[in-house]
């Protein structure tokens, strides 16, 4: 099964984040609404879905159009997802090959600075810049003059993956909004709602695959990601040499083209947490590839914890590395196997 998520500014349904939601509405309620928020938390967890909501909220007109937020059909909904409505400003980075993120310009930031110079066509202009980490040093720096004397009526809602990119001085002139993953009640909500037909044994399956971030569901529904994590399963079995390796990284780097560096990460990430789960001796509820559980408990019996604690923080840190550094991630992925198969190695067998 294969599914496409309508992307957040099409999103019409938003599941969670109410304290976030709630916080920024209470703000506008009582007429002490910040210039700048900045709604961080991990990859795939709703932030923009939450911030173009926001965005509509404050373009929508509560008096004539109450329910225009949330309606797809509504003349406001319509034009905010075209781009055409007057008062809104959108940044939205694009994606290059394998998923890396191209950064945003200084011109761009210029653009919505002159735009924002022209007359208002309503109360309140709203800019949305997606995500905000994605700015480079000059754009960031404009972003931060911007703001340190911000056009009148004017809301900025920056999406942010990682709060850390950001700098210091442009955080600091924003009211921040953490997220975090969904909880196992709303992904189900969700799923019901996107994927009506899925039985209960496929929505369990998917919501512990997803683990509370909804936008890696066309990940797992796509057959190609358990297809490579049953490879790589198979590999590891098999205690296969190095010398071996190169089917497998091309295997990786292939999914990394088709889908992304991070989605092809993910694949590591799955197999290191059932692989803790094994070693912990609590199994995953949803098997993901025949005899799973057998297969995972054998590689435990040869596992040390703590070395794969050690290769779980390195592994998180990948789908970064690779893209800050414009690494190769052939040669990224061909270390990061050989040391996952080294730590699968017990202590005292030949690696």
């Amino acid at each position: 099964m294969t599914v496409a998520l309508p992307p957040p500014r099409a999103q019409a349904l938003l599941v969670g984040h109410g304290q976030a939601a709630e916080r920024f509405r209470r703000a506008l309620a009582a007429g002490a609404l910040h210039p700048a928020w900045m709604i961080s938390g991990p990859r795939g967890i709703g932030k923009a879905t939450l911030a173009w909501h926001l965005a509509r909220e404050l373009l929508a007109d509560p008096a004539t159009a109450p329910n225009a937020v949330h309606d797809p059909t509504s003349p406001l909904f319509r034009r905010a997802m075209s781009g055409s409505h007057p008062d809104l400003f959108v940044l939205e980075a694009e994606q290059g090959r394998g998923g890396r993120t191209v950064e945003l310009a200084v011109e761009r930031v210029s653009e919505v600075v002159e735009r924002l110079h022209g007359t208002a066509y309503g109360s309140r202009r709203v800019v949305v810049i997606d995500p905000a980490d994605a700015l480079n040093r000059n754009a960031a720096n404009a972003l931060l003059k911007l703001l340190e004397e911000p056009p009148a009526h004017t809301v900025f809602l920056l999406v942010v993956h990682r709060p850390a990119a950001v700098p210091a001085t442009l955080a600091s002139r924003c009211v921040r909004l953490s997220l975090a993953p969904l909880a196992e009640p709303e992904m189900r909500q969700l799923f019901t709602a996107l994927l009506g037909e899925l039985t209960e044994r496929e929505r369990e399956r998917l919501v512990e695959l997803c683990e509370g971030r909804p936008g890696q569901l066309p990940l797992w529904l796509d057959g190609r990601a358990l297809a490579l994590y049953e490879q790589l399963l198979a590999w590891l079995e098999a205690r296969a040499p190095a010398s071996q390796l190169a089917p497998l990284v091309a295997a990786f780097e292939g999914h990394a083209r088709d889908l992304g560096i991070e989605a092809t990460c993910a694949v590591l990430a799955l197999l290191l947490r059932r692989m803790v789960h094994a070693v912990l001796g609590t199994p995953s509820r949803a098997t993901l590839v025949p005899r799973e559980t057998v297969r995972l408990g054998e590689l435990a019996r040869r596992t040390p914890l703590e070395g794969l604690a050690r290769l779980w923080e390195k592994l998180t840190a990948l789908p970064r590395r690779i893209e800050d550094h414009y690494l190769d991630p052939a040669q990224v992925f061909i270390v990061a196997l050989d040391e996952l198969a080294r730590t699968l190695v017990a202590p005292g067998e030949p690696s």
